[in-house]
């Protein structure tokens, strides 16, 4: 620092601020889809014939717990980059990849509605593997961060298709 300078009190808070701040967010939404998945995991879900491969319906809140982080963790890897359209557009594909995240416990567990979730799991499935690869090539730890939700994603939807055909 020179001499003529004033120090720039708090510029070292802006990495951690930013961190909290989209942490919040896809724990809130990790929250808004907990209550939803809530509604119907304990009575109607167990209720349902699942093939053996599925988890105990316990593991569902803290798989999801963690991969709600590692997309809070993805958005602040990206926002952390210097501006520039690919960022905005990575911005923007993560929100959608929350917002289809929120809604599909909601769809499944809270409405019932297996074919509808396949769809919607199919649909944040695709928004996931572009937002990887949108945040990818912003940063490609960003991009990299997905790749457990992706995984998930597959999984989720091969048990989705799954618990449809043995209850239809």
């Amino acid at each position: 620092m020179r001499i003529n300078e004033e120090p720039t009190e708090g510029a070292n808070l802006q990495p951690v601020i930013r961190f909290l701040g989209w942490m919040t967010l896809a724990y809130s939404v990790s929250f808004a889809a907990y209550y939803g998945r809530g509604m119907g995991i304990w009575f109607w879900y167990i209720s349902l014939r699942r093939p053996s491969w599925d988890l105990p319906t316990w593991a569902w809140t803290p798989v999801w717990t963690i991969l709600f982080g590692f997309i809070g963790l993805s958005i602040w890897t990206v926002v952390n980059d210097p501006s520039g359209s690919k960022r905005t557009t990575a911005q923007w594909m993560q929100f959608v990849t929350l917002l289809l995240a929120g809604v599909s416990p909601w769809v499944y567990f809270a409405w019932h509605q297996l074919v509808v979730s396949l769809v919607v799991t199919g649909l944040l499935l695709a928004s996931s593997v572009v937002t990887s690869v949108v945040c990818w090539k912003v940063k490609p730890a960003a991009g990299q961060l997905l790749i457990p939700v992706i995984g998930w994603l597959l999984y989720s939807g091969a048990l989705e298709f799954t618990v449809w055909h043995l209850n239809r």
